[in-house]
Order: structure tokens, then sequence, then C-alpha cells
């Protein structure tokens, strides 16, 4: 900081990217960069993804614990996970509705009678408070994840930010460095003037 008259707050702006101990500055490589900033994105992304797919405050997501299926539940109606997905991505999607838990016996495709009858007991009402209790947890849980989003978006554009300015004070100091190397050779004469000649009869006399 003496050496090249750099404040404080210019090296801290460059963030991690100072090696304080090295006295240098570890500017990434490209495919690095591209990874780390990659990174930060696709987590932005999955975690607003998720956040809005459990963002629903009409319907619960819960999950029959005996034989691990998901399912949606709300309105009096239940329909598998993926049921509002796209046609390819659905799997074998199934929908219960009253009717169907009241008067058909036979379980829907890809929905065991175990399931069924798990699943019906919810849709009829019979536990409106586990269903109330797991919208409440998944609000919860959207709003931490769009939290966390944000995060990793800020944090991509904090380390965007210290980059660039790691970049500026490595080239500043190059620059400084390369002048400072290359200065003009000057050949340096002793300039010497002639002695006056009473000073010089002195000087013998002496």
């Amino acid at each position: 900081m003496r050496e090249h008259n750099i404040e404080f707050a210019e090296l801290r702006r460059a963030g991690w990217y100072f090696k304080a101990n090295q006295l240098s500055f570890d500017i990434p490589g490209l495919w690095r960069k591209v990874l780390v900033q990659g990174a930060f994105i696709a987590l932005g992304v999955f975690f607003v993804a998720t956040g809005q797919f459990v963002q629903k405050t009409d319907y619960a997501l819960m999950t029959v614990k005996a034989t691990g299926t998901w399912f949606w539940v709300g309105k009096n109606e239940a329909y598998s996970l993926r049921f509002d997905f796209p046609e390819m991505l659905r799997g074998d999607a199934w929908r219960l509705q009253q009717g169907d838990c009241r008067y058909i016996d036979d379980p829907k495709p890809a929905l065991d009678i175990w399931d069924k009858d798990v699943i019906c007991h919810l849709v009829l009402g019979f536990n409106e408070g586990a269903i109330a209790e797991a919208i409440d947890s998944q609000v919860a849980t959207a709003l931490i994840l769009n939290v966390v989003s944000i995060g990793c978006f800020s944090l991509f554009v904090l380390f965007a930010f210290w980059l660039q300015r790691a970049k500026e004070l490595h080239a500043q100091l190059e620059a400084e460095s390369s002048t400072g190397d290359a200065k003009p050779h000057v050949d340096a004469k002793p300039e010497t003037a002639p002695i006056p000649a009473t000073e010089a009869k002195e000087m013998a006399l002496l």
C-alpha cells in the first residue's frame, strides 16, 4: 500500500481475489470464471423454481409414509406430484376427487389401495388440520428458498464486482511496474570548473 500509494478501501473492493499473504491478485481464467459464476446462477434459478413449485396456498404437498407416494391435496381433491407437468413429464398421473373416493372401489392407475385409502381420508375432509399445517409450512419454505435465491444472485453480482476491481488494480500495478523499470539512461559527467590563476599560485606557495 505504501509502495504503490493504494488505500485499504481500494484493496477491499477486490474481495477474495486479492491474496494478502502473497501480495498478489488471483485473477481466474475463463473456465474457472464461467464455472463459479454459472454455479451461482444455477443455484439461484434452482431455488427460485423450487420456491415457486411449493408456494401454493390452497394445496398441500404431502406423502404417504408407508409407500413414499407424494401428492397434492386440497379443495376436496388430490392429484399426483407431476400432474401439472407437461405431458411428456407427467408419468403415470392420477387425480382423485370426492366422487372417486365415495363411489369407486378400484384404485386409480399407479395408485395402490393403501395409497387410495390414505389419500381419500384427506380428500373427504377427515384431517383438515394436517392440510392447513402443511400449507403453512410449505409457504414458509418457499419464502426461505426465495431469500436464498436472492442471496445467490447477490453473490454473483458481488463476485463479478470484485473480479472487475481486481483486474483494474492488477493492470494498474503492472503498468506502474513496467514504467518504473524503463527509466531513461543518463550519462552523468562530473562538472569541473577551472581554478583561477591567483588561487593556483596561493595553493602552490602553501
